[in-house]
């Protein structure tokens, strides 16, 4: 499903490429970001949300729209559907720019509550949960503007705990490596944080990256936890970030495994990119005897073995 400049949706056949269907807003406004819903007891849904802050629910087999809810405000951050283990409910988060918060029932549409995060504050990234099963979760986390990361419960809207951080947060975060939870934020002014789950509200690490650049991407993270080398035991899982030209491999301590340079084939690891990569790498092989990436790919670029 993609849409336009002008608020209008195409879902797209996916072996002829033709039009399914069309959406058009009755606004004529973009839509910011598009969603397609599984289903966690309700029939399936795409939420489709506006700049200006409108929610769509619709049928993902004929475009029909099934209800709509105007936030009032700008948002860009993509909505997060979660089903709540706590109330029970499927709902999906949507957040304006400005940090309030929407609790929005996926069946009918019923705004379950609504919050504002504590100003001044400014919502870039979009809400994230701690790992991939998104039908037992209790909390979400909220990158902000403001240097902070916030820890919300789903049923209350409450902020459960927060830290604070050297700089602006416009990525969002990343959670999950393979077999276990680990969360990982990134602010503008070059830093990665490893977020202590088991001590809420701790930061277990931090890296800088040299260059002090920002990062406007979100984090890869891979690699195996329980390898053998020799017989001793090596933990060989890394966050990999991208910033500015250089794509940096970080260990689970905090301290940096592997660099990888783009626009150069001058790199402590096999390979180069010929073109900027703006967009986030998505892992697409982990060779699973030792942890390490095999293969990676980039929106400017593909077949980059590592």
């Amino acid at each position: 499903i993609v849409g336009n400049g002008s608020g209008v949706l195409f879902a797209l056949n996916q072996n002829s490429g033709t039009a399914v269907w069309s959406f058009s807003n009755p606004t004529g406004v973009p839509f910011e970001q598009v969603e397609m819903l599984q289903s966690f007891g309700n029939s399936e849904k795409v939420i489709a949300t506006t700049t200006t802050g409108q929610v769509y629910a619709l049928d993902p087999e004929n475009g029909n729209e099934l209800w709509n809810y105007d936030t009032g405000g700008i948002s860009v951050a993509k909505p997060l559907h979660i089903f709540n283990a706590e109330d029970g409910i499927e709902s999906v988060i949507a957040i304006q720019q400005d940090g309030t918060m929407f609790r929005i029932a996926t069946d009918d549409g019923t705004v379950l509550w609504s919050r504002q995060l504590p100003q001044p504050t400014a919502v870039f990234g979009s809400p994230s949960i701690l790992d991939d099963d998104t039908t037992n979760q209790t909390r979400f986390f909220v990158p902000s503007a403001n240097r902070r990361v916030y820890y919300v419960t789903i049923a209350t809207g409450d902020v459960d705990w927060f830290i604070d951080t050297q700089g602006s947060m416009r990525s969002s975060i990343s959670s999950r490596i393979l077999d276990t939870d680990v969360a990982i934020a990134m602010d503008d002014e070059g830093n990665v944080y490893q977020m202590d789950m088991v001590s809420f509200g701790a930061i277990a690490w931090t890296y800088s990256v040299e260059q002090g650049a920002g990062f406007l991407n979100s984090p890869v993270l891979a690699g195996n936890r329980n390898f053998e080398v020799d017989g001793i035991p090596r933990d060989l899982r890394r966050v990999y970030v991208k910033s500015g030209t250089t794509l940096y491999g970080i260990n689970m301590d905090g301290e940096l495994g592997s660099q990888f340079l783009f626009n150069t084939n001058n790199s402590g690891e096999d390979g180069g990119f010929i073109a900027p990569v703006m967009g986030s790498p998505m892992v697409l092989d982990v060779d699973t005897s030792d942890g390490t990436i095999k293969e990676l790919h980039f929106p400017a670029h593909i077949d980059n073995l590592f």
